[in-house]
């Protein structure tokens, strides 16, 4: 589920407004997504089984990532998709990108190459 939160784009003293994208997953959705992976990469390990001298480090790498990046993605519960917002310098457009769930936000202005702090 989606929604929109205004968020502060601050540069020294400067505060501007914008807002970003909040993607809040459910845990069916993270559970789905975490499976998939999973099975994904148990898939590429047994392929792997096959690589010959590349095996003894494929398997083991495949395997491991089967448990990390599923249990990352599930314990995930939000993430930030994107936004817009007007920097506190030059006033120019801001793009942000998607990034985890973390305030602040830092990211550079392509206007005045300045880093801006975002925050909600």
């Amino acid at each position: 589920m989606d929604s929109i939160i205004k968020v502060n784009f601050k540069f020294k003293d400067s505060v501007t407004q914008g807002e970003i994208t909040l993607v809040n997953n459910s845990p069916s959705e993270r559970l789905a997504k975490a499976l998939k992976i999973f099975f994904y990469s148990i898939i590429a390990t047994v392929i792997s089984i096959f690589i010959p001298i590349l095996h003894f480090v494929l398997v083991p790498l495949f395997l491991l990532i089967s448990i990390a990046i599923p249990l990352f993605i599930y314990y995930k519960k939000s993430y930030i998709k994107g936004g817009t917002g007007t920097c506190p310098n030059c006033y120019a457009d801001i793009k942000i990108k998607p990034t985890s769930n973390n305030f602040p936000i830092h990211e550079i202005c392509t206007g005045c190459n300045q880093y801006v702090n975002i925050w909600t």
